[in-house]
């Protein structure tokens, strides 16, 4: 077992846009108070096992008490991450709170605002994130908050499989860009399989974008089995190794230490150290 883990706190599953492709459906609209995430953060830190908290949803900056979960964080000692779309973000919010964040990141699947409708990157009226304001939004963090790292996530679909986001990231230059093959997901009514690309279409999105700048890490996910630490929404640590589509509940961090519950994650630490660069 590592010494010092990242937890992704999945806040709470309700996003402001309805992305087809999205596996962050955990069945829970109850949205959990701020004190019920401390005694959650409380249980992870005293097992002297974590060092970072991603935070996550849905989309985090929904959730109201994200602010004073931040801070509760860091209070404790830890670093505190989070990934956004970025849509409810401006400038005033970056210069109040971007220096209590060490990474922010942001989902971005397309640059091109057609394709962001067609995935559901977008709000009900059919406004997106543009490239040119999550370039934007870039820049105000490194203006405001400069020691804050920039990540982007993308998740690659069969509606986004051919584009090239080279240029985009070698713009901004993030710290690192994640590339996910999007992971299939069904969950009552909702299915993603059809957006799903083969192992093929995936390696070939990743060849076909190559970066030249040197500051910016590519990480390559083909799936999300057994490499996270993930408490969802009603504050249970999941374990995904055995069908990432049905993650299977094995303890309550609000009542339990989560270092019992890592005795009871299968966790595949080899690809875990790959994507945090350890």
């Amino acid at each position: 077992m590592l010494k010092k883990y990242k937890v992704n706190l999945h806040v709470l599953e309700a996003c402001n846009f309805r992305c087809f492709h999205c596996f962050s459906r955990f069945g829970s609209n109850k949205i959990m108070g701020l004190k019920d995430w401390k005694q959650i953060v409380d249980n992870c830190m005293e097992s002297q096992v974590v060092s970072e908290f991603n935070i996550a949803g849905g989309e985090p900056l929904l959730y109201k008490d994200l602010i004073g979960l931040t801070k509760y964080i860091r209070e404790k000692g830890a670093k505190v991450s989070m990934i956004t779309n970025g849509f409810l973000m401006n400038e005033e919010w970056i210069q109040k709170y971007g220096q209590l964040f060490n990474t922010i990141g942001f989902s971005v699947d397309s640059v091109n605002d057609e394709t962001n409708q067609k995935i559901g990157r977008c709000i009900n009226t059919g406004s997106v994130i543009s490239a040119s304001r999550v370039t934007k939004l870039c820049e105000l963090i490194r203006k405001y908050a400069p020691d804050c790292k920039i990540k982007i996530n993308t998740v690659v679909t069969t509606r986004n499989r051919d584009e090239q986001l080279s240029d985009f990231i070698d713009t901004i230059k993030p710290d690192r860009w994640k590339i996910l093959k999007m992971k299939t997901f069904v969950y009552g009514t909702f299915s993603n399989m059809s957006l799903q690309v083969s192992a093929a279409e995936f390696d070939e999105f990743v060849r076909q974008n190559k970066i030249v700048n040197e500051k910016t890490r590519i990480v390559v996910e083909p799936d999300m089995k057994a490499s996270y630490i993930l408490i969802g929404p009603n504050g249970w640590l999941l374990d995904n190794a055995a069908n990432e589509m049905t993650p299977v509940e094995i303890c309550d961090c609000k009542k339990e230490k989560l270092k019992e519950g890592l005795k009871k994650l299968t966790l595949d630490e080899k690809r875990y150290c790959n994507r945090y660069a350890l």
